[in-house]
């Protein structure tokens, strides 16, 4: 049997992030040209976001995203899930259920 490839995911509350970053991951805000990493919806509850990646303009990108990308790969994570049904984390601000 070929070595299988496994990916660990961090699933925290989407309160972590601002409504302006949340628009970003939604793509509502293009005339603020960010660089976001590769994200995708997870349907109405949030976002999977590749968490290793690193921002390509560092001056413009959302501190709240990269608070929960930083954290998702402290505990070993690729990947970062934002899910409204998520838990909040500790240590990491809280913009609380907008």
């Amino acid at each position: 049997m070929s070595d299988l490839e496994i990916h660990k995911m961090l699933v925290i509350s989407t309160g972590h992030v601002s409504k302006e970053t949340a628009k970003l991951l939604e793509g509502e805000a293009f005339e603020d040209s960010h660089e976001l990493p590769l994200t995708f919806t997870w349907g109405d509850y949030g976002w999977l976001i590749y968490a290793q990646a690193d921002p390509q303009e560092p001056e413009g990108f959302p501190a709240d995203l990269q608070a929960c990308m930083d954290f998702s790969k402290k505990h070993g994570c690729q990947w970062l899930r934002l899910d409204c049904d998520g838990e909040p984390a500790d240590g990491l601000k809280y913009f609380g259920d907008w």
